[in-house]
């Protein structure tokens, strides 16, 4: 279910408010039973028949995990549980998201056309995969004790984060379930996470949205446009995925803290990093925190000997190549994660061993000149069409007018959707962040009627424009 649609605003105002008063005047058993069968009851809503998918998922890596991290076995079988648990995942997610490139690769090569119909991509999987993995390590290492299977199945199908993130541990959230039973939400929790709820529905109703219409221009049609119409048109996509995912974040953290329950936040201005390593830590911060503790760091240690650059970089360019790859079954997406791992490796090898400090506004320049052109490859449909795309960049004779920018400023496509794009650069290199200004929020009559204001604004974009999917929910 679409967060950005009446159905899920609808039904998400009154399950909150029924989860409310079951936490303050129920059991923990019921008002956990709730919030599980809550949802399942949302998955179901958007995919009913991937259902299944997702319980096998919970039930396996419920088994695995306690075998995994069970005091009474030795070490040797632990690890064998956990290897074998941890291969069944990959293997459950390459089965949906990766067979077909893997087979279509090879069919040249062996002449053959040997590809499996297209069973769909269950709605998740790349993420709920990530969850369970985390869970494992984490029970093998003693980092927590296994879960019960009703805590377990709680945590992973969590609803707000299910689907696209943020990436949550069970160390995050299990406790939770314990802590906060017997308690509703508090009055600011709920005022923080209606703001942030707000905010996020308004960067993607508003700007994300509108951008989408000058983002898709250039890279649908990339041989016909203008070197103008494709430099715009990388640019807005620059804006629109950040918008789009950091909408999508905000609304789940905001969702979350409705129902009383913390999750971590994703973004942390991005697009204000001086350095590759930089945005690392700002941008889709739970994915970054996973690639370090659990792709990263093991790589390094397989190295014998102390750690050195060489090492590190060749850390960066495989855990973030693997990284491309988890992003979709393309190699557009591996060429992008292979370009950000060469790009961290230059920027450790530049501090650690060159000493250099570039200057804070060059850093800048550079760092976002290759986050755009990078993007490229996110974006495009194909290595060809990416290649077409930066080809496009140079003019062919003259700059021409970009097709898309023939209105008049009489008209509504201005306030539709050129308005909010110029705005949503605004917002993102200049403007505070969502966390931050829920932090500072003080429920006041005034601040009310803001967010009532941006509610109503975000409301009405929506029911202009069919809800589009969030970015993230193909991956």
């Amino acid at each position: 279910m679409l967060f950005n649609s009446f159905v899920f605003i609808g039904s998400f105002v009154l399950a909150a408010f029924v989860y409310a008063v079951l936490r303050a005047k129920a059991s923990r058993a019921v008002s956990q039973g709730f919030l599980l069968l809550l949802s399942f009851g949302f998955y179901s809503y958007a995919a009913y028949r991937q259902l299944p998918l997702l319980i096998g998922s919970i039930l396996f890596n419920w088994y695995v995990g306690r075998q995994a991290g069970s005091s009474t076995l030795a070490e040797k079988v632990r690890r064998r549980w956990v290897i074998g648990g941890l291969t069944a995942n990959l293997v459950f997610l390459s089965l949906f998201k990766y067979l077909n490139l893997f087979l279509g690769t090879l069919g040249p090569v062996l002449h053959t056309r040997a590809v499996l119909p297209d069973w769909g991509l269950p709605l998740g999987v790349s993420f709920f995969t990530i969850t369970q993995v985390m869970y494992l390590v984490d029970c093998y290492q003693g980092e927590i004790s296994p879960n019960s299977l009703f805590d377990h199945a709680t945590f992973v199908s969590f609803f707000p984060y299910l689907v696209s993130g943020p990436i949550t541990s069970a160390k995050t959230m299990v406790q939770q379930f314990r802590d906060k039973a017997h308690q509703a939400p508090g009055a600011q929790e709920v005022a923080q996470g209606l703001a942030l709820f707000t905010m996020g529905l308004a960067k993607k109703t508003i700007f994300a949205d509108s951008l989408v219409r000058i983002a898709d221009n250039g890279f649908s049609a990339p041989l016909t446009s203008s070197a103008l119409e494709i430099w715009l048109s990388i640019l807005a996509y620059w804006m629109q995925i950040y918008f789009d995912f950091s909408g999508y974040s905000d609304m789940a953290v905001g969702a979350a803290l409705m129902l009383g329950l913390r999750i971590p936040f994703n973004f942390d201005a991005p697009y204000k990093s001086k350095s590759i390593i930089e945005f690392w830590q700002r941008w889709h911060i739970s994915l970054s925190n996973f690639i370090a503790a659990y792709l990263y760091t093991p790589i390094v240690r397989m190295f014998k000997g102390r750690a050195t650059v060489a090492k590190a970089a060749v850390a960066s360019i495989l855990a973030m190549t693997i990284c491309g790859l988890w992003h979709g079954p393309a190699w557009t997406y591996v060429a992008w994660g292979l370009c950000h791992g060469i790009a961290l490796s230059v920027n450790q090898y530049s501090r650690k061993k060159l000493k250099l400090r570039v200057p804070p506004a060059l850093g800048w320049v550079i760092t976002m000149t290759f986050i755009l052109f990078a993007g490229v490859l996110f974006r495009a449909s194909s290595l060809t069409n990416a290649a077409q795309v930066l080809h496009g960049l140079i003019p062919r004779g003259s700059w021409s007018e970009a097709t898309f920018l023939t209105f008049s400023f009489a008209s509504p496509e201005v306030l539709s959707y050129v308005i909010p794009s110029a705005l949503a650069f605004v917002l993102a290199l200049f403007g505070p962040t969502s966390q931050e200004i829920a932090a500072e929020l003080r429920p006041t009559l005034r601040t009310s009627l803001a967010y009532a204001s941006l509610a109503f604004v975000a409301l009405v974009f929506m029911n202009s424009i069919v809800a589009k999917s969030f970015v993230y929910f193909g991956f």
